[in-house]
């Protein structure tokens, strides 16, 4: 450990250490007179401000707990559940206990059970993080299963099939489609891709973690008040700074992104499948102010050179206010309110770019221009 990190984040007994050492140097820089009612003055004023705290529900560090049944780092155990906790319900959304549930079907991905070899089927499969699944909101509120309802009053017969896994990234989605998605035929692959998938840090470490005395700070509401406002501007700049720097040029992240993307795009018109991308952005600030405009233009600058359908769904957010599109201040994944927009938003997108057409030849080229809406197969 750096002089640095013992200085931002010490253990109880390291920060109980140079409070002993930082009273020594007060006892001898100060005479007796002036040293022991300044003491007795700020312990009593501590006890005070640490009871108040505590009474008044302030300072209280939070979080929510997710238990995911899974089989293996790139699917769930088949029938398994999904659940997700929360400190509180302040949108009366969750169920018991503040929980959320989530349905994993007997092939291991979370929705409705679905029949591979479904001939009648006109089938979106949509590959993603925990964006995708749905972390803290209800089967029928997630990402995919939204976009399933918004399509079903152009396509008929469509399925929206959600093969989001939490914590994968870029990579490991496409190996999911290689492994698992394609046995479901499908007509349009859409991957849905998250800041964090050049292997960053996701952003509930900044916008809900604590980096500053974060271990001290579970001792003491006092404490975590006082400087939970310093730390999540600190925390803030960090983050900013995280994603810009995994995006560019020369960043191995990018490089990994870039080459799972041209994978997935040949991967799917080997079976004559469509393949787009959809940029699902951060949460966080979402108008002129948005940190991560320069990434959303280099991701599409990228899949314009290399004829990848994309859309970026940043407009379809823009304007709201971030906090009211988060599942609960403790957890910033998007909500039921966020994934309304993003479904409306890529629905047409699918749509207008005439993806959900006919079937390409294995092998072909076939842009989205050239393709129609269909009634069904």
């Amino acid at each position: 450990m750096t002089i640095w990190e013992l200085l931002i984040d010490p253990s109880p007994a390291q920060f109980a250490v140079m409070v002993v050492l930082a009273l020594v140097v007060l006892r001898l820089a100060l005479k007796p007179q002036r040293f022991y009612p300044l003491l007795i003055g700020c312990v009593l004023a501590l006890g005070l401000g640490e009871g108040l705290c505590r009474l008044l529900g302030l300072g209280k560090m939070e979080a929510g707990v997710w238990r995911e049944d899974r089989r293996d780092l790139l699917s769930y155990q088949p029938g398994g559940r999904l659940r997700y906790r929360y400190p509180s319900d302040p949108r009366g959304y969750f169920g018991d206990d503040n929980e959320i549930v989530g349905t994993v079907n007997s092939h291991g991905f979370r929705g409705r059970e679905t029949a591979p070899d479904d001939p009648e089927a006109v089938r979106v499969v949509m590959l993603g993080d925990s964006f995708l699944l749905g972390i803290g909101v209800k089967d029928g509120d997630t990402l995919s299963a939204q976009l399933e309802r918004e399509l079903a009053g152009s396509v008929e017969g469509v399925e929206v099939l959600n093969f989001g896994v939490t914590g994968t990234d870029t990579r490991q989605q496409i190996q999911i489609l290689e492994e698992r998605a394609l046995a479901f035929d499908p007509d349009v692959v859409v991957l849905v891709v998250f800041l964090n998938d050049a292997g960053q840090i996701g952003t509930m470490a900044f916008l809900a973690g604590s980096g500053l005395l974060a271990k001290v700070r579970r001792q003491s509401r006092l404490l975590n008040a006082i400087v939970a406002i310093p730390d999540r501007a600190i925390l803030t700049r960090q983050m900013i700074r995280h994603y810009r720097q995994e995006f560019q040029a020369e960043s191995e992240g990018w490089r990994w992104v870039r080459e799972s993307l041209l994978a997935g795009r040949e991967l799917a018109r080997s079976r004559g499948v469509r393949f787009a991308v959809v940029l699902y952005p951060v949460l966080f600030r979402l108008d002129e102010g948005y940190p991560f405009a320069e990434i959303h233009r280099t991701v599409a600058d990228f899949c314009e050179q290399n004829d990848i359908p994309f859309r970026d769904l940043l407009g379809a957010f823009h304007g709201h206010q971030d906090t009211d599109l988060w599942v609960h201040r403790v957890d910033q994944h998007p909500n039921e309110i966020a994934n309304r927009l993003a479904a409306q938003d890529l629905a047409r997108f699918l749509l207008e770019a005439g993806l959900l057409g006919s079937k390409t030849e294995p092998g072909g080229t076939v842009g989205p221009g050239d393709l129609s809406p269909r009634d069904g197969r």
